[in-house]
């Protein structure tokens, strides 16, 4: 009898779903564990054999993430969640990564890898008509990430931007912020593919014009006025935080509410600030976006609004799986805004500014 994933597991002393992120290099599973388990597959002479499934049921099993980056803890943490709705779905996440650049994404996704895989969820970096992703993609079902793509024929799941930035504004507001600025800038993406005057963005982008309307209507203020007067400009990182801390003590601390657009920037910004004697939040009241694990153990603990990624990866494995198992029906494309929830913590408490 063929040794199977379950006796890996069982060998290894994991559960399943670990031992099946371990096998593919999923960004959760430690180098101890990944290392246990890669040693129980040899010792059971486990391996999976894509082709004879092929064979036997004309599916793979595999889903492919095209992802612009792992670096960020909302990718990696998104791809955790879609490897366990996989799994409970019966199938297996493959992750791969564009670099943030629109050839390397072209390449992936017409890659021999990507041709075993039964279905395709894509946070693009490039801008693809419908019949451009069509010829990428052929006719396996897909699943797009957001508005960068405006597609009339996949399904898509689109990140709470312009709801979750408006929780947080409003937030900081009762919380006593009168002066409100916004850090983050519009793009990491190097070889982002939009056309001039193209209504698409990246999640950056889309993320950015949020913040910016909401301001725009608090303040009455056009968006030029709100670039360049409640605009600290900077990458997603936790480093472009801890510049960006420097950037809002050089100017001054205009603002006494801070939005970052990202939770990684807000924690740079957390240890600028604190390395450099600023109390927050009784000096500055800062919110991030996402939620990520860091968030609830930093000092201060950061506010953030949360964005719903279980939802996320739900939604995204069921209309895969639905197109997969029956591709001879035929739907309308399908969009879900996924939900957020405001987590209000001790680098947004009420008190004095």
């Amino acid at each position: 009898m063929a040794t199977t994933l379950k006796d890996v597991a069982r060998q290894a002393g994991v559960s399943h779903t670990t031992c099946s992120a371990a096998l593919r290099g999923l960004p959760n599973v430690s180098p101890r564990t990944r290392k246990k388990v890669l040693a129980a597959a040899q010792a059971l002479h486990y391996n999976t054999n894509l082709s004879a499934r092929m064979l036997r049921s004309n599916h793979s099993g595999l889903i492919s993430f095209v992802v612009p980056d792992l670096s960020p803890t909302y990718y990696s943490m998104l791809s955790v969640e879609l490897a366990r709705e996989a799994t409970s779905a019966g199938m297996q996440l493959v992750v791969q990564q564009s670099q943030h650049s629109a050839s390397e994404e072209n390449s992936i996704i017409g890659s021999a890898l990507s041709s075993l895989a039964d279905g395709f969820f894509v946070a693009p970096v490039a801008h693809y008509a419908d019949e451009d992703l069509s010829m990428l993609i052929g006719d396996k079902p897909a699943v797009i990430l957001g508005d960068f793509t405006q597609t009339t024929r996949y399904d898509r799941v689109k990140s709470p931007n312009s709801e979750g930035v408006n929780s947080a504004i409003q937030h900081l507001r009762q919380q006593g912020c009168t002066s409100i600025g916004i850090v983050g800038g519009m793009t990491d993406d190097k070889e982002a593919d939009i056309p001039e005057g193209s209504s698409v963005l990246t999640l950056q982008g889309l993320r950015m014009h949020a913040a910016m309307d909401a301001l725009a209507d608090l303040y009455h203020e056009n968006r030029e006025s709100i670039v360049n007067e409640r605009l600290i400009d900077v990458g997603w990182n936790s480093d472009e935080g801890i510049r960006a801390a420097n950037l809002f003590m050089e100017a001054g601390m205009p603002y006494d509410g801070l939005f970052c657009l990202d939770d990684e920037i807000a924690l740079g910004m957390l240890h600028g600030l604190h390395e450099a004697g600023v109390r927050v939040p009784e000096q500055v009241k800062i919110i991030g976006f996402n939620g990520i694990r860091h968030s609830a153990i930093s000092t201060p603990t950061l506010s953030t609004v949360e964005v719903d990624l279980p939802g996320m990866a739900s939604a995204v494995v069921s209309f895969l799986r639905r197109r997969i198992e029956h591709p001879d029906v035929e739907t309308l494309p399908q969009k879900v805004t996924v939900g957020t929830i405001l987590r209000a913590r001790e680098s947004t408490a009420a008190g004095n500014v």
